[in-house]
């Protein structure tokens, strides 16, 4: 009965969201609980493989448990579909444990439905009618830029296995001389609800663009025409995206993205389809433990299709107008690393020139406006002061006044603000 009804409501809602179950408080417990609800993957799914290449960034807890992502806490997560291919999961379910930051870490959560509704209908009918073609760049591990991003490392260190498990998925693919490996697909952009039938915004259109790299310190210097980012996306024919296409996509996705706060004990439980997720970045040190970088742990379940929902009467808009322009590529995913990257510097000690940083961030915002999160300005403005020296006052309240400081947005701004970030 709790699963037909737990069904039922996702199916309607997108997510659901239990501020408090007593029962849950390790990730044992929330094992045993999707368990008896028959919520897991079969073991030889597509998707259970491609997590196992994750043992970087994720960590498993037990065979329907582990870690959402091991990512540093500096660094935010776009919201996204977990996986778009054969194998992927229908539900997500979030749960928190351990020690939970003061502010930030926050679930995202994206209601696909209102993004369909959102986006320019002609944006919709090109890629309804040619799909996207989602393309992976693997370098040799003697040659790799970033150390896990080489097809022995994610696939298999035998050429052949690796051509076996490509051609098994139906990928196309090729090797480079230097030993890379380049390979693509066409996947559907808009795909049925497995159970309403509804028409759902289901792709990696903007989580898997090369733009995702244009501001990596790895990466900043490649041309942007570069074939050899990690991954990109295409329409199905292989053209590229137009610049103005990805920021209205993201532009709407930001627009309908809600966050769940992150407590302790605290279940969130997500249709694939109907919702997005992804997770803020938090701040550490307010800990009594400096050295903590991950205070909190927060365990993904992955489940098989089924049917799932969505209370988002609790969520809190994040932020960000319609922004449908020609506007610079670096949006609030862009800032989001660039601000993880200082954050990142900074945790390690790295000396930071906040008049070039700061300048940099200008001079390519200038056709940002309302693209930009507010609440990602307020915390980079909180990165920025952590050198002790503050860019000039009205380069900040300029920047503010581009944004749109809506909802909660205001409230973000006072938390950093009492730290002493503008004293």
């Amino acid at each position: 009965a709790v699963k037909a009804e737990l069904d039922h409501n996702l199916a309607k809602y997108g997510a659901i969201y239990f501020t408090s179950v007593p029962e849950l408080r390790t990730p044992q417990d929330l094992a045993m609980l999707m368990r008896s609800l028959k919520y897991r993957l079969h073991e030889d799914s597509h998707y259970q493989q491609m997590m196992a290449a994750r043992s970087m960034t994720s960590t498993k807890l037990s065979d329907v448990v582990r870690t959402a992502s091991d990512e540093p806490p500096e660094y935010a997560i776009e919201p996204h579909s977990e996986y778009h291919t054969a194998g992927l999961p229908h539900k997500i379910a979030l749960f928190a444990h351990g020690q939970v930051p003061d502010y930030g870490g926050e679930w995202m959560v994206v209601d696909t439905r209102r993004v369909m509704e959102e986006l320019d209908k002609a944006v919709v009918r090109k890629f309804d009618e040619l799909g996207a073609c989602y393309k992976v760049f693997y370098e040799s591990r003697d040659n790799s830029v970033i150390g896990y991003n080489n097809w022995q490392t994610n696939i298999n260190c035998d050429k052949g296995k690796v051509e076996e498990y490509l051609k098994v998925r139906g990928y196309d693919w090729k090797w480079n001389d230097d030993d890379s490996l380049e390979y693509w697909k066409v996947y559907p952009a808009i795909v049925p609800h497995p159970v309403t039938g509804e028409r759902c915004w289901f792709n990696q259109i903007h989580a898997q663009h090369k733009s995702f790299y244009y501001s990596h310190p790895k990466y900043r210097d490649m041309p942007r025409d570069s074939d050899r980012f990690p991954v990109n996306t295409t329409y199905g024919d292989g053209s590229e995206i137009e610049p103005h296409v990805l920021s209205h996509i993201r532009s709407i996705i930001w627009r309908n993205c809600h966050a769940a706060p992150l407590r302790t004990g605290a279940l969130l439980v997500q249709d694939n389809y109907l919702t997005l997720h992804g997770r803020m970045d938090y701040d550490g040190h307010k800990f009594p433990k400096r050295e903590v970088s991950r205070p909190v742990r927060v365990a993904a379940v992955l489940v098989p299709p089924t049917r799932y929902a969505n209370d988002v009467g609790r969520f809190t808009r994040i932020d960000s107008r319609d922004h449908y322009q020609d506007v610079s590529l670096m949006n609030s995913l862009q800032l989001e690393t660039f601000i993880g990257d200082l954050g990142h510097r900074q945790k390690k000690g790295q000396v930071v020139d906040v008049d070039q940083e700061w300048s940099r961030v200008l001079a390519r915002m200038r056709n940002l406006g309302p693209s930009v999160s507010a609440v990602s300005m307020v915390r980079l403005v909180k990165h920025l002061s952590v050198c002790k020296r503050l860019p000039p006052v009205e380069d900040i309240l300029g920047v503010f006044e581009a944004c749109l400081l809506v909802d909660n947005s205001m409230e973000y701004s006072s938390q950093w603000f009492s730290l002493g970030t503008l004293s």
